[in-house]
């Protein structure tokens, strides 16, 4: 019965079309910017194994919302738990501010973080990747006005 969980995953990388970036530069890529997120966060990074998947676009929008949501904004990327779900279309060198978003996502999962609401979550992994692109130049920005709205409201969904 031990093996049950493998062929259970297994199944859920064929289901999904997901494909594993293993022994690839991504998971370099991954190893290298975990610490530096770990010290813009302040969070412990020891002994967190960061798993990174390719996967379609719509994909990633099936693990967010469970239903395609067609012409409205959709996550570029996605994290459960220590697994990062990565556009296929994602570029090294190109779109890392993305990867770093959701290593600091990683990294608020693996050191129990918690936030008053979602908002201020996501405000943080936003910040991370803002002083990222700052340092690197790599990537884009987030929008000043969209990270200033991100707070807590009477309506924001509580954790």
């Amino acid at each position: 019965m031990r093996y049950l969980p493998i062929v259970g995953a297994a199944g859920l990388v064929v289901l999904l079309g997901v494909s594993a970036a293993s022994a690839d530069p991504i998971d370099d890529r991954a190893s290298d910017l975990l610490p530096w997120v770990a010290r813009k966060t302040g969070y412990s990074a020891d002994h967190v194994k960061v798993t990174v998947l390719f996967v379609a676009p719509q994909t990633i929008n099936l693990i967010a919302y469970r239903f395609t949501k067609d012409g409205d904004p959709q996550p570029e990327a996605i994290t459960a738990g220590a697994t990062v779900f990565l556009p296929t279309w994602f570029e090294l060198g190109k779109n890392d501010d993305i990867l770093v978003h959701e290593l600091t996502h990683v990294l608020q999962s693996a050191n129990d973080s918690k936030f008053r609401c979602r908002a201020e979550q996501e405000k943080q992994a936003y910040e991370v990747q803002s002083a990222f692109v700052d340092e690197t130049g790599i990537g884009k920005k987030p929008d000043a006005f969209a990270l200033f709205m991100l707070r807590c409201t009477a309506y924001a969904v509580q954790y």
